[in-house]
């Protein structure tokens, strides 16, 4: 048999092999895929800081080694600490040996910036430790939108929105007259203090309420002739859309 020929049905011999053992092994591939990839999301999303609405406390999740998970909570320079788990979305906590209770919680990851936890159970020799703990947590983080793009008012006015490293600069243009005014100013979370760079009394705090939505108020606009003194008055408010990017 010439040598092309035996190499030719040798390699078609190897190609069967790998074809048949790849659709055998296929479903055990796809299956590690599902299930590994839900673990990582759900677990970069608990981790950080975190508030909620029962008391001041705050809760801090940090990763620990093999799929552990580490929850303080601090309130009135007090940590209470607790270790646990978490699979996919789901979690479960409970008090380390040195606190003066036995409890654990459990909880779900609702969105990145929500969770809800559950008081599983609570022993003490004193019954205030347990009575302390709330049976029922929602937790939350800030969520900061999107800043940077263009933005239209009542289809007259364009705000042209530029923020680097919390520092914000906006171009107002007013397509009626063709005038145009520069605000710079500071991003705090989802709050900017804008202030006119040719009129120092004239500004500007927008409230980020989405990616798309901004609700901008006249803070001040004394003896000035930006576009803002010949419609609102000092207080007055008025909506940004997003338009683009």
């Amino acid at each position: 048999m010439p040598k092309n020929t035996k190499l030719t049905k040798m390699l078609g011999l190897m190609n069967r092999f790998m074809a048949k053992n790849l659709k055998r092994l296929l479903p055990h591939f796809t299956a590690l895929i599902v299930v590994i990839g839900p673990i990582s999301a759900g677990a970069e999303d608990i981790y950080g800081s975190w508030s909620n609405s029962f008391d001041s406390a705050s809760y801090g999740f940090r990763p620990l080694e093999a799929g552990g998970l580490l929850m303080v909570v601090s309130k009135n320079g007090l940590q209470d600490i607790y270790t646990g788990s978490i699979r996919f979305a789901n979690f479960e906590v409970c008090s380390i040996d040195i606190e003066p209770f036995a409890a654990c919680y459990s909880g779900a990851i609702s969105t990145q910036y929500s969770i809800n936890m559950r008081l599983n159970s609570c022993e003490s020799n004193s019954y205030s430790q347990c009575a302390g703990l709330p049976s029922t947590i929602e937790l939350e983080r800030p969520q900061y939108h999107q800043l940077s793009g263009v933005f239209v008012q009542a289809d007259d006015f364009y705000f042209m929105i530029n923020e680097s490293a919390g520092v914000v600069q906006a171009q107002v243009i007013n397509l009626e007259d063709g005038s145009a005014e520069i605000f710079t100013g500071t991003r705090y979370g989802n709050e900017i203090f804008l202030q006119s760079d040719r009129n120092a009394t004239a500004e500007l705090k927008l409230d980020l309420w989405s990616n798309e939505r901004i609700v901008a108020q006249v803070e001040s606009c004394e003896n000035c002739n930006l576009f803002v003194s010949h419609q609102l008055a000092k207080g007055d408010s008025f909506e940004l859309i997003r338009v683009t990017d």
